[in-house]
């Protein structure tokens, strides 16, 4: 799972003046950065402070708005207490996977840049490079996100990923699920996962 799937937030600036989706995009890579600093600080430990930090970061993200435009029509057929449940689950799931993993990762905010998109909607682009360990290799690769916010609640509601647009991604893989398991099933086991790494960690 990549470490940009985590997206959104909203803040305002200054006396009262809304910052612009370029801030905001700005912002919330300083925090995803920060976060990846205390998990190598921490060796993957999210402790208090990395609890701390991962709810700021989490805190920016419209999970419901995510959720809609994963499941589309589908939604809203789910009951209401199963979509309160898989909303809680799925944040918990994102945030516990996302740490440990985190530590990984090395980006520079000074080395960022960002624009907004001319080819998606309420889009900001974020250009820059991202070196991530694996097996004790150094590998370095251009990182290039465009990162998607509700012009109402200034949050991140999708993010386009290599390409590929995040919901895109996440309705293909819960349509498969869904042939195989019911939706609650499915929380189940993502209950489980959330658990798994916990004790992992």
């Amino acid at each position: 799972m990549s470490w940009a799937i985590v997206l959104s937030l909203g803040f305002a600036n200054g006396a009262g003046a809304a910052e612009s989706d370029v801030d905001l995009a700005k912002t919330f890579m300083r925090t995803l950065i920060e976060v990846s600093t205390h998990s190598k600080e921490s060796g993957g430990e999210a402790g208090e402070g990395g609890r701390q930090k991962l709810t700021n970061l989490s805190g920016k993200v419209d999970y419901q708005a995510l959720a809609k435009r994963t499941f589309r029509t589908k939604w809203t057929k789910f009951k209401v207490a199963e979509r309160q449940a898989f909303l809680a689950t799925f944040q918990d799931l994102l945030e516990t996977v996302l740490y440990p993993k985190a530590k990984n990762f090395t980006a520079k905010a000074e080395d960022l840049k960002y624009e907004k998109s001319a080819k998606v909607k309420s889009g900001v682009g974020v250009e820059g490079s991202i070196a991530r360990e694996k097996k004790g290799e150094v590998i370095t690769k251009n990182l290039e996100i465009v990162l998607i916010f509700d012009a109402k609640s200034k949050k991140i509601v999708d993010a386009v990923i290599e390409d590929e647009q995040l919901s895109t991604n996440l309705n293909r893989q819960f349509d498969n699920a869904l042939k195989k398991k019911t939706f609650a099933q499915i929380i189940e086991q993502m209950k489980k996962r959330v658990e798994e790494a916990k004790k992992s960690g």
